[in-house]
């Protein structure tokens, strides 16, 4: 039952400059991102890029990071980063759960997660600045307010001679055709249908052409189903079309082949299938 006092320890905190790290965690933090934010803030944000160059049309990802020198209990008042000149932006946020990670950053030990992931499409070329996130972290009942950087990323335009069949694709796309008829008598109305399948912009594709002989009439525009997700890699599915066609001939009658084109980002050149 006897109370025993501890020892004080008094501690002095100064400013941080940098001088009394080693030579190896002052080249590290020299390498890092917002080196100098980081020696003044208690907390800073990094706006993360899957790429800093892409083509117009390919999806792009972008999220918001959070750096800290203490173990945050929970964060206030965020305001997303804004990207201008995409074509469509779409959230890629399962929920709002947070993982935060302990990680060596520069040299340094920090509380690190990312959260609030978009992916968007930018179509307008040249370098564009995405506007700054801003938050309030807060550890307890203190908060630690800041904006995060305000990073550039360039849209290079797609190749002139794109071939006369490409409608806009860009990412990695296949094609398929069938008809559900192979026997049928002459003036019977069937179905064609074109289903384009693939990764990319998948839902910012154009219908194909269709070039049929006189002997094969199209009756009305196609029945357009969509059926794709987006995830990291971009939209990701396929679209079917479906044709009413009229067939006038009786005997042999010859559908031609139909070309689509996109742009394939493995190898930057078009390719026709």
């Amino acid at each position: 039952g006897k109370l025993i006092k501890s020892n004080t320890v008094s501690v002095k905190v100064e400013k941080g400059t940098g001088n009394n790290s080693s030579t190896r965690n002052q080249n590290a933090q020299q390498n890092t991102p917002l080196a100098n934010n980081r020696n003044r803030q208690p907390a800073y944000g990094l706006i993360g890029l899957s790429k800093k160059k892409v083509y117009e049309g390919e999806p792009l990802i972008a999220r918001s990071y959070v750096y800290a020198r203490f173990r945050p209990t929970h964060l206030d008042s965020y305001k997303t980063f804004e990207m201008n000149d995409v074509m469509d932006a779409h959230s890629l946020s399962q929920g709002n759960q947070i993982n935060l990670e302990e990680k060596n950053v520069g040299g340094e030990r920090l509380f690190v997660f990312s959260m609030d992931p978009k992916l968007v499409f930018p179509v307008k070329t040249g370098e564009h600045t995405i506007e700054p996130f801003q938050l309030e972290l807060m550890s307890g009942f203190r908060n630690f307010p800041f904006t995060s950087n305000s990073p550039t990323y360039e849209v290079i335009p797609l190749p002139r001679n794109s071939p006369r069949s490409f409608k806009g694709g860009v990412g990695e796309f296949s094609i398929t055709r069938k008809i559900n008829a192979k026997e049928y008598k002459q003036g019977d109305v069937v179905q064609m249908q074109v289903e384009v399948s693939g990764v990319g912009n998948i839902h910012l594709l154009q219908e194909p052409d269709i070039a049929l002989p006189d002997n094969i009439q199209i009756y009305g525009d196609p029945i357009v189903k969509e059926d794709y997700k987006f995830n990291t890699k971009g939209a990701e599915g396929k679209i079917t079309y479906t044709y009413n066609i009229q067939l006038l001939d009786s005997g042999k009658v010859d559908v031609p082949e139909i070309k689509y084109a996109y742009f394939d980002l493995k190898s930057e050149s078009y390719k026709v299938l």
